[in-house]
């Protein structure tokens, strides 16, 4: 007569049989993890792009300039776009950002083409784009930070949100590698933050004209 096996050592191979399977599937998940981790530990870009300068406090009125830099870690690029942004308040900006002038030395190459400098204020948001292409057979390769252009700001009157941050958008900046366009910008981290005062610009004093006696 064959003796059937009881309740519990059904269960008990049961229990052996789920830890067997279940060991292999931890370590495959285990693996997978440790993958993941490594590949989000490596940097998608190392271009930057930089802002000068990042702080500073000016008078309504007074005029500054802007520097937008770029440094492409010595990776040979062809192609620099940045979108840079900034808030403003009411129907008109309170801060005016205006003439957009490409770093001289970089056109005097004669490999630079700059088709794009704009700004558009529209919807509480003053987005100014510059983009250059390179055309050099080997690209352009720099070790540090390269000056791209400069703008200037002028504050008509204290900004609602003061200071005011300047900042790129990250979706729309890029710097494309030479070899084949793929973006190698990292993520942009600079900033600019400007605080405007409420005092008026001083003014430059004009000559005083001596007035001969009679």
């Amino acid at each position: 007569m064959a003796v059937k096996p009881s309740v519990k050592t059904i269960l008990a191979i049961l229990v052996i049989l789920v830890v067997v399977i279940s060991i292999p599937v931890a370590v495959f998940l285990i693996r997978q993890r440790q993958e993941i981790r490594e590949r989000a530990a490596v940097p998608t870009g190392q271009a930057t792009v930089s802002l000068s300068p990042t702080s500073a406090t000016y008078n309504v009125g007074q005029s500054f300039n802007i520097s937008v830099s770029f440094n492409t870690a010595n990776i040979a690029i062809s192609a620099v776009a940045v979108r840079l942004s900034y808030p403003y308040s009411g129907s008109t900006p309170e801060l005016t950002a205006s003439d957009i002038q490409i770093n001289p030395s970089l056109l005097a190459t004669g490999s630079w083409s700059c088709p794009v400098k704009t700004i558009s204020p529209s919807g509480g948001t003053v987005q100014i784009d510059i983009a250059c292409v390179n055309t050099d057979i080997n690209g352009y390769t720099s070790a540090t930070d390269t000056q791209l252009a400069t703008f200037s700001m002028v504050a008509n009157q204290v900004p609602a949100t003061n200071p005011t941050t300047l900042r790129f958008d990250s979706n729309l900046s890029v710097i494309t590698q030479k070899s084949d366009g793929q973006d190698v910008l990292l993520i942009p981290t600079s900033t600019g933050s400007y605080t405007i005062s409420g005092g008026a610009a001083i003014p430059t004093p004009s000559p005083t004209i001596a007035q001969s006696p009679t």
